[in-house]
């Protein structure tokens, strides 16, 4: 995203319309897979949990291995 910040300092860029359309694109890319990241970070860890349909049929325990 900092690369994106530094092309729309550029006058080169700034100037031209199509330049700046592809800009946005990359800058919304960007901001984008920036949030992914932030949420692929939340997940802490998965725990397996006692099943009461039994061992062949475990549980994942969600509530522990998410930030909510």
């Amino acid at each position: 995203m900092g690369g994106a910040e530094l092309l729309r300092l550029d006058p080169e860029v700034a100037g031209h319309p199509s330049r700046s359309a592809y800009l946005a694109m990359i800058e919304h890319a960007a901001q984008d897979m920036a949030a992914k990241v932030r949420r692929l970070q939340a997940i802490v860890r998965l725990e397996e949990q006692p099943s009461p349909m039994g061992s062949e049929r475990p549980v994942l325990d969600m509530d522990r291995s998410t930030a909510t």
